[in-house]
């Protein structure tokens, strides 16, 4: 984590209620209401909180209710990139994506991406924990969507999830103008306070995990995971039989058997087999300290370690 690096970006002083209701108040965006205030948001239907809003009307659904705006293309908001200098913090590698995040009482669920992400807090708070991979079968992924966990970071049940008791978790508080490097492939888990709103902006770059990746993971977790994931992907991908969208979730053999088939149409690239590195400018860019499991995280105090003990646990 990067304490304070972006806290001279115009977003951090300009981004309010305001600003967003006179500019692009009109635009209709995709949120989410109602949210549930466990840690494991994945349960239930996306149509559960799915609404379609307008940016005004979302701003008033947001002063009272857990909601998001999230992962909002820029794309939606004419001139919004004028006021972030992500140039400043990416090299020349391409973006694959820069999406706005506003919220109030969020919680992500602990999960990956198959991508390497940054994300700048602009305003609000938000608690972030990040495990690397070589944690997964402690977390206990969802079966048939393996980037997924059923643990609730901060009301870990250990009776159901015995081994979740011995995962590490690296753990620390965002606030304005901080940016947080997420690997690939790495846990996550974000939470904002029910009391006042956050806004953030996340980037997306480099290549995504290879499937040898992929594969290798799964094999770890054992015949159960891989059955189901096999069986989503003839059911859900080859048969074509509908699925329930659930939120911020798809079967992961639908999404493997998309893929294939991407590859295998003409100018489809299978992947290298390896992980794209990070595309900043700092070549020491660092994650977040290391508490052991059960810190509080009020308490936890910033740190960091080398990026180079990040990069070997990721090929855990």
């Amino acid at each position: 984590m990067l304490r304070g690096l972006a806290a001279e970006w115009p977003a951090v002083t300009r981004w309010d209620r305001e600003y967003f209701l006179s500019r692009w108040g009109d635009v209709r965006v995709s949120t989410a209401l109602g949210l549930p205030s466990h840690g494991v948001p994945f349960l239930a239907p996306a149509s559960t909180f799915r609404r379609e809003r307008t940016v005004r009307t979302f701003w008033n659904d947001l002063e009272g209710a857990r909601c998001w705006l999230d992962e909002q293309p820029f794309s939606l908001f004419a001139g919004l990139e004028d006021d972030v200098r992500m140039q400043e913090l990416m090299s020349a590698r391409p973006r694959l994506g820069l999406n706005l995040w506003i919220g109030r009482g969020t919680k992500s669920g602990l999960h990956f991406d198959p991508t390497d992400n940054l994300l700048v807090m602009i305003r609000g708070d938000k608690f972030a924990a990040l495990a690397a991979p070589g944690e997964s079968r402690r977390l206990y992924p969802f079966y048939g969507s393996i980037m997924k966990s059923r643990v609730d970071v901060e009301h870990p049940d250990f009776v159901r999830f015995p081994r979740a008791a011995s995962a590490e978790l690296q753990v620390a508080w965002l606030t304005a103008g901080d940016v947080l490097y997420i690997p690939g492939g790495w846990w996550h888990y974000l939470a904002s306070p029910s009391e006042s709103h956050h806004i953030s902006v996340t980037c997306s770059f480099g290549r995504q995990l290879s499937l040898s990746f992929l594969a290798s993971y799964l094999l770890r977790l054992g015949p159960a995971h891989v059955a189901r994931v096999l069986r989503d992907f003839i059911v859900y991908g080859a048969f074509g039989r509908p699925c329930i969208a659930r939120f911020h979730d798809v079967p992961n053999g639908l999404q493997l058997y998309r893929r294939l088939r991407t590859l295998s149409k003409p100018g489809g690239r299978a992947d290298d087999g390896g992980v794209q590195e990070v595309g900043c400018t700092s070549p020491d860019l660092p994650v977040l300290a290391a508490p052991r499991r059960g810190s509080d995280p009020a308490s936890v105090h910033d740190a960091s370690v080398a990026q180079s003990e990040a990069a070997r646990a990721r090929g855990c």
